[in-house]
């Protein structure tokens, strides 16, 4: 993961150095452009593909980076004025993060490989029974259900029904009959009181016991029914099931490692590099 960051951070920092030299350096003026400074022209085609395509969102951010570009062309006519764009470090510098772009896409392209993703149910249980002590609860979690019924009515229908014995699932169908019944419907999904948006819903959830079903409890979007299927306590080992989106992310990072470890050695027997450390110390 650091190394697609990374990327990241090199891909800008390249964009920032080439600004200056894309897009809009030629002598000649296309007859339709958006915006010029000197010699300098920007044109349709240069704007980046990813301003939002939200016409009103678009309109801003088009705005915002023909600004910008406008003070980078201004800086880099009186940088050029100083021969600032012919200078050595500049040259290295542009050098450098062509070279890192250059791995960095190497690698993306023929050691991060898109199954990497694919982890079975398997591999993710051992993991986790191989890693016992390692998967500890930093806050109160939960694992919940809920449902926010528009009216207070049909949450009480709802809650009645789970109450004689039907199971979530039908409880639900039953409700749904009523298109405008449901606001909100979240199914075992894992809650801490920082991630729930009410703090009325954590109130109540984490006084509850595991299976109970609560009361109706008023929010902002009207009348909500929830059960608790499980609760990890702070510094409690931590169930599967809370641990699972972090041991999915182990074995992705741990997977990618392996590989790019396999790929440098395979490198290494193919360069055979020297180092001459002696030599330029002495």
């Amino acid at each position: 993961m650091k190394h697609n960051t990374f990327a990241y951070y090199l891909f800008f920092l390249f964009c920032s150095l080439l600004s200056f030299l894309i897009g809009c350096s030629t002598n000649e003026s296309p007859k339709e452009y958006i915006a010029k400074v000197g010699d300098e022209v920007l044109t349709k085609r240069d704007i980046p593909t990813l301003i939002d395509t939200n016409i009103n969102s678009r309109n801003v951010q088009l705005q915002a980076y023909i600004n910008s570009w406008i003070d980078d062309m201004m800086l880099y006519q009186e940088a050029k004025k100083n021969g600032f764009d012919k200078a050595e470090d500049i040259e290295q510098r542009i050098d450098d993060v062509r070279k890192k772009l250059s791995v960095q896409k190497l690698i993306d392209e023929n050691v991060y490989l898109t199954d990497d993703t694919v982890i079975s149910e398997h591999q993710l249980q051992t993991y986790f029974e191989e890693h016992p002590n390692e998967f500890i609860a930093n806050d109160v979690e939960l694992l919940m259900s809920s449902v926010t019924y528009s009216q207070r009515n049909y949450a009480n229908t709802f809650r009645a029904l789970l109450l004689r014995g039907a199971s979530w699932k039908q409880a639900i169908e039953q409700i749904k009959k009523n298109p405008d019944a449901i606001v909100r419907l979240s199914e075992k999904i894992f809650l801490t009181k920082q991630s729930l948006s009410s703090p009325e819903l954590w109130n109540v959830a984490s006084s509850m016991n595991v299976n109970d079903i609560s009361f109706p409890v008023r929010t902002s979007e009207g009348y909500t029914i929830f059960v608790v299927h499980d609760i990890e306590r702070k510094g409690e080992k931590q169930h599967f099931l809370f641990a699972r989106d972090e041991v999915r992310e182990r074995i992705f990072i741990q997977k990618r490692n392996t590989r790019y470890t396999t790929f440098l050695k395979d490198l290494r027997e193919k360069y055979v590099p020297e180092i001459h450390l002696e030599d330029s110390i002495h």
